[in-house]
Parts: structure tokens; sequence; C-alpha cells
């Protein structure tokens, strides 16, 4: 489900910008209240053919993620590869950075997973696959994801 993202674009004002340069024109695809999580796109980054497309994604968490290792991450940037006439995605790099700005991980494996009707994947896909807009437009990622962790905690921006 996406929701309005107004209060989201008003902390993204009040952001500093920090850690790596992810920039672009971020704009949010999917709010998902039921499991704190949000995704962006940076509607800059698609390429490809009609079939098979590119895209930068950033995931937002309302709370900080706990690794394996016992790091925390706050937000993912992911390279991901979309299959639009079979449905799959492929997560081609994912890097995940603390609240900071601050590269915690990375990996991928590009393998094909099915886009599952009605997740926030989908909404992903068809913005990537379909050329749809998303809401809102942050110049970098780590802008776009405080201000996307501030809606998902129920704060407003003053």
């Amino acid at each position: 489900m996406i929701r309005s993202i107004r209060a989201a674009a008003a902390a993204a004002v009040l952001a500093l910008a920090c850690g790596p340069a992810f920039a672009g024109d971020w704009q949010a695809a999917s709010v998902d209240d039921e499991s704190s999580l949000a995704f962006g796109i940076d509607m800059t980054s698609i390429t490809g053919s009609s079939d098979l497309r590119r895209a930068s994604v950033v995931q937002a968490f309302r709370d900080s993620r706990e690794l394996p290792n016992g790091s925390t991450i706050d937000y993912m940037v992911a390279t991901i590869e979309f299959d639009c006439r079979g449905k799959t995605h492929g997560i081609v790099e994912i890097r995940g950075f603390s609240a900071e700005g601050r590269e915690i991980a990375k990996e991928g494996n590009g393998r094909a997973m099915p886009v599952e009707p009605g997740s926030t994947m989908e909404a992903v896909a068809n913005i990537v696959c379909n050329g749809g807009r998303g809401q809102g437009s942050f110049p970098e990622a780590v802008d776009w994801a405080r201000a996307i962790r501030s809606t998902l905690k129920g704060e407003t921006a003053t």
C-alpha cells in the first residue's frame, strides 16, 4: 500500500546530507505499515530494455535491523534487475548502512526471485517496468531514508 509522504518531504528538507552519495531523483514507491519498511527508487537509474530493466532501490526500516554479526543497519541501497515479462527480480548488489550513512554490509548474487502479487516489490517493479512515478522527490538516498524512517515512526517535521 502506498501512502502520502508529505511529512517525509518536510523532514527531508531538514535532513543533513552525510555518508556515501547516491545522488538522483529518489521517489517513494511503496510504504508497508505492517512490516514497517519502505522502498524508494532512483528514477534516473532505471535502464535496460522493455523486458529486462535495472534500477537503484533504497529500502528503509522504521527501526534498525540487526545482522547476524551483531551490526545494525537502518537502510539499504540495492541494484536490482527486473525481468518484467517473467515477473522476477534479482539483487545484483545490496549495501547496508547505518543511520549516519556508514556502510555496514555488502552482498548480492543476482539470483531470480518471484515478484509476489500485492507485495511492496510488486509496487517497485510496476514503476520500473511500466514507467510509472513514485511520490515525493529527494536528491540523496540518505535523505530519503531518514525522512521515510521518521514517517514510519509517526514523527512529523516541525
